[in-house]
């Protein structure tokens, strides 16, 4: 590393230090090349004697100052070696999204260099084949070939993290494996644990084609049903999703409320509640509500909701404690 860099790094009094020495030394250097006969023999003791000095302390200042400053600086976002930044690649199929995450990194550049971006499946491949990066940044959606499928085909394996909008893919595959994950939008707050995660592991650490068979199969999105079958008598009637106000469980029962029906289905409702679409919440342990039909709702004791559902009978579920907090951030209110 130049002394002058490493130097501008300092701190002011090591600066005027050196520079002192600098020009005391220069100037008796000076002096003596340009009378180097003295008259007076103790001026030129004197002058001989500042001039080792200066030139001492200034050879060992030199010297030294660069072992003492670059420890220091290597904590410093300016000084960090080029060795020790992970080359990372950002795959997403929205401009906006890739935009967004280079903004959210940028207070990273310091360990992180974005060597490049890709918009779909086939050219991440390519890229990561090419530039072979040590992070890869995927979305896991994407028009043509998904993340996963770039990941199964992958010659070179760097470190994953997943970003998908989809909170129905099993996140906590992410948490037992290698990998890691975000979900969109992505908060800055997770993305520093990210980060730090990143950090503390050495060197990617692939999975085994066994292993990441697994993970594949558990992430592939659920299908959201649109009708559900349900047997009355030697019939089976299929109910459009959208028809339904909410479901109740009970013992090992699901009742589907319709507005003026209803059928008994002999399912779980936490099975119903990953195939549904996004319209059905969960307020209560056994109520899932469909928020299309949410007539009114109202504050209840201890931030609690009182949902009327605009079924003929205007059935009234209150929220359980456990779900208060989501509802609250979901209805802002």
């Amino acid at each position: 590393m130049p002394l002058s860099i490493v130097l501008n790094k300092c701190p002011v009094p090591v600066k005027l230090t050196y520079r002192f020495l600098r020009i005391m030394n220069g100037w008796c250097c000076g002096w003596l090349m340009k009378d180097p006969l003295i008259k007076n023999p103790s001026h030129m003791v004197l002058v001989y004697k500042v001039s080792w000095i200066s030139l001492t302390c200034f050879t060992l200042i030199s010297i030294l100052l660069p072992f003492i400053i670059i420890p220091i600086s290597m904590s410093k976002s300016d000084f960090t070696p080029r060795s020790l930044k992970r080359s990372v690649l950002l795959v997403d199929d929205e401009a906006i999204a890739r935009h967004r995450l280079r903004q959210l990194l940028q207070p990273y550049h310091a360990q992180i260099e974005i060597i490049g971006e890709a918009s779909n499946g086939d050219e991440a491949q390519q890229q990561i084949e090419r530039w072979r990066p040590d992070v890869v940044f995927l979305d896991i959606e994407m028009p043509g070939k998904s993340g996963l499928q770039v990941v199964k085909e992958l010659q070179f394996q760097p470190l994953i993290i997943f970003v998908t909008a989809y909170e129905q893919y099993a996140i906590k595959a992410f948490e037992e494996n290698s990998l890691d994950y975000l979900l969109k939008p992505v908060e800055p707050e997770r993305l520093a644990r990210t980060i730090q995660r990143l950090f503390e592991r050495q060197q990617p650490n692939p999975l085994s084609p066994a292993q990441l068979q697994a993970l594949l199969e558990q992430l592939q999105p659920v299908k959201e049903l649109k009708v559900i079958p349900v047997k009355t008598g030697e019939q089976i009637i299929l109910v459009p999703v959208k028809e339904i106000v909410f479901l109740e469980a009970k013992d090992k029962y699901v009742t589907v409320h319709l507005v003026k029906k209803k059928y008994l289905l002999d399912q779980p409702l936490s099975y119903l509640e990953e195939r549904l679409p996004a319209d059905f919440i969960r307020v209560q342990r056994a109520y899932l509500i469909n928020q299309n039909h949410i007539q009114e709702i109202r504050k209840y004791f201890n931030g609690g909701f009182v949902f009327t559902m605009a079924d003929a009978a205007a059935t009234t579920i209150k929220s359980g404690s456990t779900y208060q907090g989501e509802l609250k951030r979901l209805f802002e209110i």
